[in-house]
């Protein structure tokens, strides 16, 4: 792995956000400032002190600068086609190195970066400090992730994104003492559904998801950037895995008409009756219904929130998660007026843990 966050194979520069993705965030990306290139960075670890090898982490944020376009770099990864790919660290200052720590996968939409999405749309940063797990951020190929019939250059190129997953998380462990039977993922839009697939292809690592305005990404679902010709046919996971879905009814992008299908299965993956009931967390409120299916295994709750009215949208942040501010709600469809995806996301992840 290299800390250099413009290093490539073969050479060249690479831009820290695909400005040629959907033409809806790839405008949301310019006002936030995005298509930069990332040039000429240092190596460095969380506040400062570089981190080679298998050196151990502290608290702080690995590379340094948390907001700055700036990416670890881990090469040599199955399916990616030669490419080295990126990712961000952030390690709350609870971080007993001695503990074993929870952890989560923050993936970010379309045309988004982490910086966009995680820390500035989502604050995933503020309540990993609060509550003290580990939060991994990784940069797609071209700003997107293979998870099926979505999205953009990772599906059509089809790279193994979930080997990607596998790769860093397995780097993560040789710096942290992160508890493997509490890794979670999380995400929105592309992000979602990447969220999905994991949970399809790898609950030998994942206890629980939280996929937002999302999918399950299966080849010929009628939806999605490549929604014909993805490598993403089946969903067999090895066992069930809790799912909490947010999802707005009037989301302009991922069509809210798509959703049942989802649900419907991984209710029957996880061998929950067809029956809901309201959800005990979140429960309904305002714009925001929330159900539980019944008769579910243990380790294989699902709960999923609708937000009446709702978009394309992270709830409960300024800009719904699109790290564009205020303006970026605008271009999304409505916020919720009750529900919070990131505070309700990890209260329902922290509850789940991998079966002994």
């Amino acid at each position: 792995m290299n800390y250099n966050g413009t290093r490539q194979v073969g050479g060249g520069r690479r831009p820290s956000v695909a400005c040629w993705g959907s033409a809806l965030l790839g405008l949301l990306v310019a006002l936030a400032g995005g298509c930069d290139w990332i040039d000429g960075i240092e190596p460095g670890g969380g506040g400062g002190g570089g981190a080679v090898g298998n050196e151990a982490w502290g608290p702080g944020d690995y590379p340094p600068e948390l907001r700055a376009e700036r990416y670890l770099e881990i090469e040599g990864v199955d399916g990616q086609d030669g490419l080295v790919r990126q990712y961000k660290v952030h390690v709350p200052p609870s971080y007993d190195p001695s503990v074993p720590t929870p952890l989560v996968f923050c993936m970010h939409g379309l045309a988004q970066t982490p910086v966009l999405f995680c820390v500035n749309g989502a604050e995933w940063p503020e309540k990993s400090d609060e509550e003290g797990f580990i939060l991994v951020m990784p940069l797609g190929y071209e700003s997107s992730w293979n998870a099926g019939v979505c999205c953009g250059g990772a599906s059509e190129a089809k790279l193994d994104d979930v080997a990607l997953v596998r790769a860093i998380l397995a780097e993560v462990q040789t710096h942290l003492n992160v508890d493997g039977r509490r890794v979670y993922a999380t995400g929105l839009s592309n992000g979602g559904f990447m969220s999905y697939r994991l949970a399809c292809e790898a609950t030998d690592l994942f206890a629980a998801i939280a996929p937002n305005s999302a999918l399950i990404g299966l080849n010929g679902i009628g939806t999605g950037t490549n929604p014909e010709d993805s490598d993403f046919f089946a969903c067999e996971p090895s066992r069930p895995i809790p799912v909490f879905d947010s999802h707005g009814t009037a989301d302009p992008i991922v069509d809210y008409s798509f959703k049942a299908a989802s649900l419907e299965r991984m209710r029957t993956l996880n061998g929950c009756s067809a029956t809901t009931r309201p959800a005990v967390a979140p429960v309904s409120a305002g714009d925001t219904t929330c159900v539980s299916y019944e008769g579910c295994p243990p380790g294989g709750e699902i709960t999923a929130c609708a937000v009446e009215g709702g978009g394309h949208c992270w709830f409960g942040g300024d800009d719904c998660g699109t790290g564009a501010g205020f303006l970026g709600q605008i271009f999304v469809g409505n916020n919720s007026d009750t529900l919070r995806t990131t505070d309700e996301a990890w209260r329902f992840l922290e509850r789940h843990s991998l079966p002994r």
